[in-house]
């Protein structure tokens, strides 16, 4: 089995031998990522939305064009380190939007109590 490092500058268009088989086994992988893609975000209303402005954004489009865009301009390994990678953008976005969201249900919360505390008799007056 050939390694990122061997096939480090070989397109999947000119490999050959080992090289050849580490760029079928990379699409094989980046195949199975966006299916992954795919199934999450038709599982998931919100997330699929969100991905898709971010998408939108990027002015990226996921699909099969995409995964041949990758290959035709990058080498197999490039495209084997960018499979695993995640978006430290979004990343810190989804944890603030997190964040805001816990503060917001504590602080909804409270003031559920509060108005409870209010509205109960003080059990202190006298008839």
């Amino acid at each position: 089995m050939a390694s990122a490092g061997m096939c480090d500058n070989v397109l999947a268009s000119t490999a050959v031998g080992q090289c050849q088989v580490f760029c079928e086994d990379v699409r094989l992988l980046s195949e199975e990522r966006m299916r992954s893609i795919m199934w999450v975000r038709s599982w998931h209303l919100l997330g699929r939305i969100a991905a898709e402005v971010f998408d939108d954004a990027r002015d990226v489009a996921q699909g099969p064009e995409r995964i041949e865009k990758l290959f035709a301009q990058k080498s197999c390994a490039q495209v084997l380190r960018s499979v695993d990678k995640s978006n430290q953008l979004v990343n810190a976005a989804c944890a603030a939007a997190a964040g805001v969201s816990i503060i917001a249900a504590f602080a909804a919360l409270a003031h559920v109590f509060a108005e409870e505390d209010q509205l109960a008799p003080s059990g202190n007056h006298q008839d």
